[in-house]
Parts: C-alpha cells; structure tokens; sequence
C-alpha cells in the first residue's frame, strides 16, 4: 500500500495469514515494514481451520520456508496422498488429507459428500501439496478441468484461466463447489462477477 511507509504499526504484535501463502517478496516486504510476528496458517472450514501452522522463527527468509504452510497442529495429522490412497514420501505431490478431533462430523444432509471427504476419520481436502524434508508442507498448483473450464488450484481457491470464447477472468477466484453447482450460463457468471 502506497502509505505502509507511513503507518505506525507499533503497536500490532502478529498477522496471522491463511488460505494460501502470500508471495515471498510481498511477505519479507510486510514482516519488515510491520515488525511484527507472521504465522501462516493452513486448513478449511471442515477442520475448523486447523491443519497446519508456521510460526514465526520459520519466517527467516533465509530459511527457505516462505513458501511453506508448516508443520501439523499438535494432536492434528496430515498426509499426503495418491489416487490409491498411498502415503507418498518427500517432495511427491498428492491431496492432502487431516485427521484429528477438529475434523468435521459432517455435511448437513449430504451423506454421498460426507462418504467421499471423510474416510477412516480422514479428511480428504481436495488440496494438492507435498512434505519437505522436515516435515513442512508445501501446497502446490494444479489444473482441473470442469464443463469446459480450466481451472488452476492453489490450496484452497481456484481461479478460472480460461474461459470459452476466449473471454478470460485471471484475477477472480471462485469456489470450484460454487462453480459446479452454479456455473449454469458463464455469460451470467461473468455479469454477476463484475
């Protein structure tokens, strides 16, 4: 923001970020105008937010953790795994999967929903990521093509990347639950988002 430099921020002692990681030079830029703690944070409205936490000793650039979602909440674990349901080792990217007593009981009146998210208490999040080495996680981009269209996920929010007709829409993100069950005339869509 064009007055960030002239901001008093003495008196803010964290930001506490989500959803996705923000990117690294906007986020050194923000720990260093701000002065304060960062602590990522992971997970969705089924986990009641919690999956996984970054506190602020890994926001040292010079960790290379940026990017990073963290380490799993105490009493929380996290998986990453194939489409065989396969447990992958470092570094392989597949759906991430939590389970623990934050874990939702359910979808309201959805039992076929419920049957595919939640299998053995776990929750299967939809979102693609891998561990690193010490046992950060890391989510990472992936396409979904849905009714013709494309889509690119990061974490929690995909965005459409094209659209048909060659109209694009690069800077909205949208719910792809939302975008399967109301994406009835894109021309209608593309009114009601602008």
């Amino acid at each position: 923001h064009p007055n960030c430099d002239k901001t008093d921020f003495s008196s803010m002692r964290q930001v506490i970020y989500g959803a996705s990681p923000i990117a690294e030079d906007t986020l050194v830029k923000a720990i260093d105008v701000m002065g304060c703690d960062f602590w990522q944070v992971y997970g969705l409205t089924e986990t009641t937010g919690l999956g996984t936490t970054m506190d602020p000793k890994d926001h040292a650039p010079e960790k290379g953790k940026l990017r990073s979602c963290g380490k799993p909440y105490p009493r929380v674990e996290v998986k990453v795994v194939d489409q065989d349901n396969n447990e992958l080792p470092v570094g392989e990217v597949g759906e991430i999967i939590i389970k623990g007593k934050c874990i939702m009981k359910g979808y309201w009146n959805n039992p076929e929903a419920n049957a595919e998210s939640i299998v053995n208490d776990w929750f299967y999040t939809g979102d693609a990521g891998y561990f690193d080495e010490h046992a950060n996680i890391y989510t990472k981009l992936r396409y979904i093509v849905d009714e013709e269209l494309l889509f690119e996920v990061s974490g929690d929010f995909p965005r459409i990347i094209d659209l048909p007709n060659g109209v694009g829409m690069n800077s909205y993100t949208i719910a792809i639950s939302a975008c399967k069950e109301y994406l009835v005339d894109i021309n209608d869509t593309i009114k009601g988002l602008l």
